[in-house]
């Protein structure tokens, strides 16, 4: 049975391999990852990184994709690709399945199967872990946090304390939302020690202090673990907040930040949505002309495992552990959904809590079957599920990866911007300067982003708000919004040779001076129907 046991785990880490590592570039990369990727170029080619606490989040993504850029094949910032970077938050996700590994107490071996199989194939999770942000990062950490938190309390074992330790530094320097996961543990700790409580009033001492569920916990978990616990967490994120000890004010920026972000969370943001966002999205989203996009059936067997931890049915499951993370999964989930402030990825921290509920209830669900056939019927369903599951994977990742129908397409760029980039390349192919040759991008509001990673290897490029008073360069890049109307203006010696979408409702125009236009388009190969 151990060898079977196994080898199902290691079947489950290829499939989320096989979901998450091909064609990493197939998506281009959103304004998000843009700017992450060139705050990544400056700590990669000069050594710069300094936090800052009003953007970009935390330092662990730049960090830790440093490993990954140097087994790579990139000499320099041109030669970096979006494989090398989305290659960071797959490896964290891929670490998270295999940390759900170690519940196999809490869970049973048929619990931490398909709560890794859940893992493994859930659409969000999937398509987020082939994005360059931080947020599959802080689930990773996270997952760290609430597995080594446990151990450390059933076993009172110091090494737990340290690996809970490690988890929750690592939470801190990932992102600032840390704060709502850590808010959603406490409150969960005491639910759950309430519960067990009111559940157990008679198991009272004489003195009536402590019930005999709540003790052994108390007696194991010492003050001297928790602060070893609490150091580590500092060991750990005090060299990345301080840059390797560079700048000293990163710690104190670090707890600064949160002045910025209140605002945002409050209100004073473009991603203002409605309290049931997350839910929509993750549970019943059809856009016109689209197929159903659901992780319902997944969101099911979640409540089978909450019900499991409520029951009075003998199971094999630890009950204690599943009201733990039930509490956590609906606390985390209320925050996110009372705040004003929502981008979908957000969701992965409550949703990736009813996951390992998920794999819990479906566990549960075959071991109540009794009779052979019934356990059919429950494995067929799981099955389906799986081949539901499945079949949506491959749509959101493989066919509708750029596409605004997509539930987990959130303010993407779309593929128009690589067509744009080939254009420009073209042109300065046929330019006297080459890569030097000069672009201006004017836009409001610095809305130009991605544009930065897809024109990285020009080396004149200015970057403005209006369109500037001096002589025009060669091409000009201009946001739609600002009606430049330079083919009107100069008597055609500028032309708008394409206007292109952004992202959705964001449109540029592409301005090409005529005589290199005109260099351009006679250097493009002559269809065989010209030639003729």
């Amino acid at each position: 049975m151990g060898k079977i046991y196994y080898a199902i785990l290691v079947a489950v880490f290829m499939l989320a391999l096989l979901w998450r590592a091909p064609e990493l570039d197939l998506r281009p990369l959103h304004n998000d990852e843009a700017v992450n990727a060139i705050k990544f170029g400056d700590l990669w080619l000069k050594g710069n990184y300094k936090y800052d606490p009003n953007e970009y989040h935390g330092p662990t993504l730049y960090y830790f994709t440093l490993p990954f850029t140097y087994f790579s094949s990139a000499k320099d910032f041109t030669q970096l690709s979006e494989k090398t970077l989305r290659l960071t938050p797959l490896f964290f996700s891929l670490l998270a399945i295999l940390i759900l590994l170690l519940l196999k107490e809490e869970l049973g071996k048929s619990g931490v199967i398909f709560a890794s199989l859940f893992f493994a194939i859930s659409p969000m999770v999937v398509f987020y872990s082939r994005y360059f942000i931080h947020e599959t990062l802080l689930i990773c950490f996270t997952t760290m946090l609430i597995v080594g938190g446990w151990r450390h309390a059933k076993s009172g074992k110091v090494g737990w304390a340290i690996f809970s330790g490690v988890g929750l530094g690592l939470m801190y320097a990932t992102k600032e939302t840390f704060v709502f996961s850590i808010a959603a543990l406490i409150s969960a700790i005491v639910l759950e020690l309430g519960y067990s409580y009111r559940q157990n009033k008679k198991t009272l001492d004489q003195n009536g202090r402590f019930t005999i569920f709540i003790r052994p916990f108390l007696e194991k978990i010492r003050l001297k673990h928790i602060t070893l616990a609490l150091v580590t967490a500092l060991v750990v994120s005090i060299p990345l907040y301080t840059s390797f000890f560079t700048n000293w004010n990163g710690p104190l920026d670090s707890i600064r930040t949160y002045l910025p972000w209140l605002e945002r969370a409050g209100g004073k943001s473009p991603h203002i949505h409605p309290w049931y966002f997350y839910f929509e999205r993750l549970l019943w989203f059809k856009p016109q002309r689209s197929p159903l996009w659901s992780e319902g059936a997944l969101f099911i067997f979640a409540l089978i495992g909450i019900r499991c931890g409520f029951n009075n049915r003998v199971c094999f499951l630890n009950k204690r552990f599943i009201r733990f993370i039930t509490f956590y999964g609906l606390i985390l989930a209320v925050i996110y959904s009372l705040i004003s402030y929502k981008t979908p990825w957000c969701a992965l921290g409550f949703w990736s809590g009813l996951l390992i509920l998920a794999g819990a209830g479906a566990a549960e669900l075959i071991d109540c079957c009794k009779n052979r056939w019934t356990k059919y019927l429950a494995i067929l369903l799981l099955a389906t599920t799986v081949v539901h599951i499945s079949v949506m994977n491959y749509r959101a990742n493989f066919v509708y990866y750029a596409d605004r129908r997509n539930p987990y397409v959130y303010s993407q760029t779309v593929t128009d911007i690589l067509r744009m980039a080939k254009t420009i390349d073209g042109i300065s192919k046929v330019h006297p300067d080459g890569k030097k040759m000069v672009i201006k991008v004017i836009s409001p509001d610095h809305d130009y982003w991605p544009l930065p990673w897809y024109l990285r290897s020009f080396e004149n490029i200015g970057w403005y708000e209006n369109l500037p008073k001096e002589p025009l360069p060669p091409i000009v890049i201009a946001n739609v919004r600002l009606k430049v109307e330079l083919d009107d203006k100069t008597n055609k010696d500028w032309l708008m040779v394409g206007l292109f979408e952004m992202r959705p409702r964001v449109f540029f125009e592409l301005y090409v001076e005529f005589k290199w236009w005109e260099k351009y388009v006679m250097s493009l190969p002559k269809n065989r129907d010209d030639s003729n």
